[in-house]
């Protein structure tokens, strides 16, 4: 996988945010312990990965330091991202948050044309 935030960037996030690593982990289903090893060997589930974000205020984008918007992901760039080996969960979170957005899109459509 590509890179990620580390384990000592989390923590800042989460003091940030004022909330404990141990909190964070809870909410994720996860030990303390099991949670940072996980960040460490980056082996992370999408589910957790997209809890993280969540309880974070960041977008995958920001967890796996991708440069680009989320919303300029061109189909050249995310094949690169999965030939690069960034992993299927990077990838289903990017569709995840792109089926996401087609949905409030189509929502804003349909309350314009009102």
């Amino acid at each position: 996988m590509g890179n990620q935030l580390t384990y000592s960037e989390i923590t800042d996030l989460c003091a940030g945010k004022r909330i404990t690593f141990a909190s964070l982990a809870k909410s994720a289903g996860m030990t303390p312990h099991g949670l940072k090893y996980a960040i460490q060997k980056k082996t992370l589930q999408s589910e957790v990965i997209s809890t993280v974000c969540n309880i974070l205020s960041i977008t995958p984008n920001q967890f796996f330091n991708w440069e680009a918007d989320s919303s300029t992901f061109t189909t050249t760039q995310v094949g690169v991202m999965n030939n690069q080996n960034i992993g299927a969960a990077g990838i289903e979170i990017l569709q995840q948050q792109l089926q996401t957005k087609d949905e409030q899109i189509k929502q804003l459509l349909h309350l314009l044309n009102k």
